[in-house]
């Protein structure tokens, strides 16, 4: 006598159904919302992610696996029609929410190329549009890379590309296609007579109804999830981006096979799961990897606060980068070296040795000071790693504006000097009643510091000789014009952001060897602030670098704060610009370098041997 098989109805199965199932989903909700809204706040605010598009698509994946365990938990319950419904809804909007941040993913690489290769800030002519990347050579472009962007590349402009693979463009593009989906799949669980005509003993199993979803999702596993996989490899995003999609195709392409075979090779034999729960363990492995993983790894470092979608530590002292565009220009020609001096050694590093300026990997075996990042930036084959790396991290705009930056400080300074000079050692020695002795001059043998002597005609002491230094731009003027880079041809090509930005505010420095027989003279600067003021023919310079690096519509806009960007603009809008007017914005860029770019910078070329 043959052996019956048990009713799959029976109430012992329903009973071990509910009490594995019912709470497995419990569990899971709260812990998939849970993770997830940390990872927003802690993860995904500072990442290149689409953000709503990847909230949707965790949404589906927690749909999708609510309706998993809910139709094991209640196996054979559900009526076929809303079983299927659910399944392949949720499905579809995961994939298509999927695909959009991988396309997302592949253009950000592709812009982050080539704003490397954007022409520099034009200072000699004036510039009417923000910067655009149709301004890159094509070879540089997606045409030049092979990537999934290869084609519309030789087609789209850069403007063009923008606008298709920009948030709000593939937000619409998910909630076009979603709602097709939506009607699809409503549609035809509702004409399909078959679906509603299923026995309560028997599983749903593939319906021809949804003969087009099936052959949809096949072209995704068989030839879209092998291309992604196959046209990623090159990408090296310091972000993890790259890490979290590869992750999810190979995950795909093991989990939905068996979603969809399972249940039709062995739709008589399994009694307690079906093929869903292979589905069900893929989407766990995809959360633990691309969330909780991601997550874990900010609990190294306190909570950190978010500056335009970047990782902002607070405790790192704004007054130790410089509180002037260029800070410690009085140490010019001294033996005390800057903040951001080239060849900067820890042990005269002015920057003390707090706890609170160090940035420490708990897996790794070296760690990274402030220093470090400072002696990077001044070496020109180091930054140019770091350049390597910005790209990486899609942070290229960056070391783009710390270059601009530098040369715009490099435009002004003798700008200064040429215009404001003679206006102020007149009004100087109007006031202090002194003459000009070219007979006395002092310089260096560096040639970074001179000094000019006056000569007193006080006729109440006529043999007194007091003695200034020169206005301080003349000196920064004189300083860059002798080779600042410490005579580096290669340099003097790209030289180094660290330079210029250790030029400080435009104040008189003036010594006294009257012996205390006279009164201190008047402040070089007659009207205060004349020391800070651009020159007529810098204000060019100024409004493009405004044009390139803060207005929105730019595509080399850093993501600074709105709080910022309204500040640089109503700066800008007034009669008289000031050299400090980017100073806050200089600051976020270091300090979002050191944050977001120099970590993985530096933890990889130390593991190559570049760490000193």
């Amino acid at each position: 006598m043959s052996a019956v098989a048990p009713e799959r109805t029976d109430h012992d199965f329903d009973r071990v159904r509910k009490y594995i199932y019912l709470p497995i989903l419990v569990v899971y909700t709260t812990f998939h919302l849970a993770t997830t809204f940390f990872y927003y706040h802690r993860v995904l605010r500072q990442s290149k992610q689409p953000r709503y598009i990847a909230i949707i698509n965790h949404l589906a994946a927690l749909a999708l696996c609510i309706t998993i365990c809910a139709s094991n938990a209640f196996r054979f319950r559900f009526a076929c029609s809303i079983n299927l419904w659910a399944y392949y809804l949720f499905t579809l909007v995961w994939w298509i929410t999927f695909l959009a941040r991988t396309a997302r993913l592949s253009y950000l690489g592709e812009v982050s190329r080539a704003k490397l290769y954007v022409t520099r800030v034009p200072f000699d002519h004036e510039e009417l549009d923000p910067a655009h990347l149709d301004t890159v050579p094509r070879g540089t472009g997606p045409a030049g890379s092979v990537w999934p962007l290869s084609c519309l590349g030789r087609r789209l402009s850069w403007s063009r590309l923008h606008s298709l693979f920009s948030e709000a463009s593939l937000l619409r593009i998910t909630a076009a296609t979603t709602l097709v989906v939506l009607v699809y799949c409503t549609v035809t669980q509702l004409v399909a007579s078959e679906l509603h005509s299923v026995s309560p003993g028997r599983s749903c199993g593939l319906a021809l109804v949804f003969l087009p979803l099936y052959v949809a999702v096949a072209f995704l596993l068989v030839i879209v999830c092998p291309l992604i996989l196959f046209l990623l490899t090159p990408l090296r995003d310091a972000y993890g981006l790259k890490r979290e999609v590869m992750i999810t195709t190979v995950v795909a392409l093991i989990a939905f096979p068996l979603f969809f075979l399972v249940d039709a090779v062995l739709v008589d034999y399994v009694q307690y799961a079906g093929g869903s729960v292979y589905l069900f363990a893929g989407f766990c492995v995809i959360h633990v990897s691309t969330v909780v993983v991601p997550l874990l790894r900010t609990w190294r470092h306190p909570l950190p606060r978010y500056i335009g979608g970047h990782q902002h530590n607070q405790t790192i002292p704004l007054h130790l980068i410089g509180s002037d565009p260029c800070s410690s220009v009085e140490t010019l020609g001294s033996n005390t070296p800057s903040s951001l001096s080239p060849a900067l050694s820890k042990s005269a590093s002015p920057i003390p040795s707090a706890p609170s300026l160090h940035a420490r990997s708990a897996s790794a075996s070296h760690g990274f000071h402030w220093e470090d990042f400072c002696r990077t930036v001044g070496n020109t084959a180091e930054f140019s790693r770091l350049k390597h790396w910005a790209s990486l991290s899609f942070s290229s705009e960056l070391v783009a504006f710390l270059e601009d930056y530098q040369r715009l400080k490099k435009r002004v300074c003798p700008a200064l000097a040429a215009t404001a000079a003679a206006e102020a050692t007149a009004a100087n020695l109007a006031r202090t009643n002194l003459q000009w002795d070219p007979t006395v001059i002092d310089e260096t043998k560096s040639g970074r510091f001179v000094r000019d002597q006056y000569r007193s005609v006080d006729l109440t002491n006529p043999e007194t000789a007091l003695t200034t230094s020169a206005p301080m731009y003349q000196t920064v003027a004189t300083a860059a014009s002798l080779d600042p880079w410490g005579h580096d041809a290669q340099l003097m090509e790209h030289p180094s952001p660290a330079y210029m930005s250790i030029l400080g505010t435009m104040r008189p420095v003036r010594s006294t060897s009257d012996g205390g027989r006279t009164r201190s003279p008047e402040p070089l600067l007659a009207n205060p602030q004349m020391q800070q003021q651009f020159p007529l023919g810098c204000e060019v310079m100024v409004r493009n670098f405004y044009r390139r690096y803060i207005l929105p519509n730019s595509d080399m806009a850093l993501n600074l704060s709105h709080q910022m960007q309204t500040t640089i603009t109503a700066e800008m809008a007034k009669d008289t610009l000031h050299l400090s007017i980017f100073d806050s914005a200089h600051h976020e860029v270091l300090i979002l370098l050191y944050q977001n770019v120099f970590p993985k910078y530096w933890h990889r070329e130390w593991r190559a041997g570049y760490s000193t």
